[in-house]
C-alpha cells in the first residue's frame, strides 16, 4: 500500500484581498455547497477549503486541478472528508483520502494523506 502527504497553509487576508480583487474567483475554485456552507461561518472557512484542494493537489502530485473536481464536505460529525470526481479518483488510483483542516482569523491550514 501507497500513500503521499500534501500540506497547505494560507494566509486569510491575502486570500480574501484575492478572492475580492478577482471577478468570479470564488466560484471558479469553490461549488456552490462549499460556498454556502462557508457564507455563515467566514473566510478563513473558505480559505481553509482552498488549502485542502491545494494539499489534495500536492499529494497527488498535480500540476493543474480541476477545482471542482474536489470538493469539501463535512460529516454530520462536522469532520470533512473530500469529495472527489470518479473519473479523478480511478484515473489517480486512489483507495482513500483522509484530511484535516484548521483556521484562526489569519491563517487555514490543511493535510491531506492519500493511499493508492
Amino acid at each position: 500500500m501507497q500513500h503521499s502527504i500534501g500540506i497547505d497553509i494560507v494566509d486569510v487576508k491575502g486570500f480574501d484581498k484575492r478572492i475580492k480583487r478577482t471577478k468570479n474567483l470564488i466560484r471558479r475554485i469553490f461549488t456552490e455547497h462549499e460556498i454556502n456552507y462557508c457564507r455563515k461561518r467566514g473566510i478563513e472557512h473558505l480559505a481553509s477549503r482552498f488549502a485542502a484542494k491545494e494539499a489534495f493537489a500536492k499529494a497527488v502530485n498535480l500540476q493543474k486541478l480541476s477545482w471542482h473536481d474536489v470538493e469539501v464536505r463535512n460529516m454530520e460529525s462536522g469532520r470533512p472528508f473530500l469529495n472527489i470526481e470518479e473519473k479523478l479518483k480511478n484515473k489517480l488510483k486512489i483507495k482513500s483520502v483522509s484530511i484535516s483542516i484548521s483556521n484562526i482569523k489569519e491563517l487555514a491550514v490543511a493535510v491531506v494523506v492519500v493511499i493508492y
